[in-house]
């Protein structure tokens, strides 16, 4: 049985869900709280909305499916391909010139969904170094949702998954392939570690200082007081000339003065302020 979120539910899980994840969510999203919700509340055999916020905290079970059926999963390879090959051409050049090419580099793929963006970051050092396993790399990708991340650290994508973002060459060069779509080849896949971290929440402590930070297309369903804490973090986790990239729609003017923002060409990027 389907069942229809009410007004006053909204009232209720609206807040709830924007505490759990940063989302904020409103009335105009009724038919996502019906779409990606209802599932959770069959699973659990619950009567209602209400319900649901009341279950989840006696089990975090719930509170996990909550959180992976309303995050947004949409990604692809090289999604909005401008930064990378700002990365490419820009950021990495500048980086081992400066720090040689044995030197830590420590790079945060913030919001990673199923891991397209990270392996694109990994796929574009591969392309400099030819040899992850031989320099002193190191990626994380993190997202909030565990079944997300479960799917990005196995690393196999279907065919058409593949052919978003990628063409023949580059799929055989990075994947092993099949006729169902191909897997992250190992010396790539190995080169990332996955971790759930919620970007409003305090960050681990043994997360390291990033020299590198993408964070795309999440501060945009935060609130204003959300983004400002947000950002402020990400400043504090980046060492000194660290770099964050996010998406062309998004802006930092008036929520954090801790970057100068750049250009390259066609990319923005924002630079920390010693």
């Amino acid at each position: 049985m389907t069942y229809k979120i009410t007004s006053e539910e909204i009232n209720l899980i609206s807040p709830f869900i924007e505490n759990l994840t940063g989302l904020v969510l409103d009335h105009s999203k009724d038919y996502l709280f019906n779409a990606r919700l209802n599932p959770v509340l069959e699973k659990y055999s619950l009567q209602n909305f209400v319900s649901l916020i009341e279950a989840s905290t006696l089990n975090k079970n719930i509170e996990r499916d909550i959180i992976d059926a309303i995050t947004t999963k949409e990604t692809m390879f090289f999604r909005d391909k401008h930064p990378f090959e700002f990365i490419q051409n820009r950021f990495f050049p500048d980086f081992f010139e400066k720090k040689g090419f044995s030197s830590e580099i420590n790079i945060w793929s913030a919001a990673s969904s199923t891991g397209q963006e990270v392996y694109s970051i990994a796929f574009t050092l591969y392309n400099i170094l030819f040899d992850l396993t031989k320099y002193n790399v190191n990626l994380i990708a993190t997202d909030i949702s565990d079944e997300a991340l479960k799917k990005a650290s196995r690393g196999f994508y279907t065919n058409f998954e593949l052919s978003r973002g990628l063409n023949g060459n580059q799929i055989n060069r990075y994947f092993n392939t099949s006729e169902t779509g191909g897997k992250i080849k190992d010396e790539i896949r190995q080169s990332v570690q996955f971790k759930t971290i919620n970007l409003i929440k305090p960050y681990p402590q043994d997360l390291k200082k990033m020299d590198l930070i993408f964070c795309r297309n999440v501060a945009i369903y935060f609130s204003r007081r959300d983004r400002i804490k947000l950002y402020d973090k990400l400043a504090d986790q980046l060492n000194s000339g660290g770099v964050l990239i996010i998406s062309s729609t998004e802006s930092l003017l008036g929520i954090c003065e801790r970057f100068e923002k750049k250009v390259f060409r066609n990319t923005f990027y924002y630079q920390l302020i010693d």
